[in-house]
């Protein structure tokens, strides 16, 4: 891999989505991959995000918990996120962000959620093995002030 080329944030991010699903992956006790989904979100600055799920992205379930992990992309942008720690649909915030992160291309700056300048929650009205559907809403330096994504097998 040539990280060389790549910010230090960028790195980072990258390094974390590889290392941290294969090491939750090899104690899940099932996989349901996501092969179908959209995110759509309005930038601050009126700027869309429309983009289709990437490969890799799935609900896993662990022996007392569950990890969402998904990719977006578009041409115009690129979404990353890992939810830990839930249990179907509900309400997640700050304590079950492990990676969100969105890429605007020339249009915005990317932005890596921080927990300390950052409040978002995704309430999940579907959260399961047939798949998931949830409404984002964001505060703080996020590039929107709400996003919703869907996902399905």
């Amino acid at each position: 891999m040539r990280f060389a080329a790549l910010s230090p944030g960028r790195a980072a991010i990258c390094i974390a989505l590889i290392a941290v699903p294969a090491t939750l992956l090899a104690q899940a006790d099932k996989t349901v991959p996501f092969k179908t989904g959209k995110f759509e979100a309005k930038t601050n600055d009126g700027d869309t995000c429309s983009a289709t799920i990437g490969i890799g992205s799935s609900l896993q379930t662990l022996k007392t918990t569950q990890l969402f992990g998904a990719s977006y992309k578009s041409k115009d942008c690129q979404i990353r996120l890992a939810i830990v720690d839930v249990k179907g649909p509900g309400k997640y915030g700050k304590g079950n962000i492990y990676n969100f992160s969105t890429n605007w291309g020339a249009t915005q700056q990317p932005w890596n959620y921080n927990g300390r300048n950052d409040d978002c929650t995704f309430t999940f009205t579907k959260l399961d093995e047939t798949g998931a559907a949830a409404t984002i809403t964001c505060s703080g330096t996020a590039p929107f002030k709400s996003a919703t994504l869907t996902a399905a097998p």
